[in-house]
């Protein structure tokens, strides 16, 4: 079953994640790919609000919160698959810290 979900997800990703935003980040490393929004943030680059449009849409921006909660409900093990298939991909993500709300880059 996981097989199939690796399968579909990295189909999805080619699919919906621009080239652009498969690059490397270019203000540093700190964890925080600039691909994240928000009432008050900066505009963002037409890819990159694609981007993240697409992701949110899909649940992916919180993707073991319950859907309900705008999350994408999926198991520790499925979250696991996502990074793995974003890493390979070189997806750009949001950093873990805006995507929890904590300030701690260790949350």
């Amino acid at each position: 079953m996981l097989d199939d979900f690796r399968e579909a997800t990295r189909r999805w990703l080619e699919e919906h994640c621009p080239p652009s935003m498969r690059t490397p980040p270019s203000d540093g490393d700190d964890g925080d790919d600039g691909v994240w929004g928000g009432k008050k943030s900066a505009p963002l680059d037409p890819d990159a609000r694609a981007w993240l449009d697409a992701m949110a849409r899909r649940g992916g921006t919180a993707p073991t919160w319950p859907r309900a909660y705008g999350g994408g409900g999926l198991t520790p093990d499925e979250a696991g698959v996502l990074r793995e298939e974003m890493r390979r991909l070189r997806c750009r993500r949001r950093s873990r810290a805006s995507a929890s709300g904590c300030s701690d880059r260790r949350c």
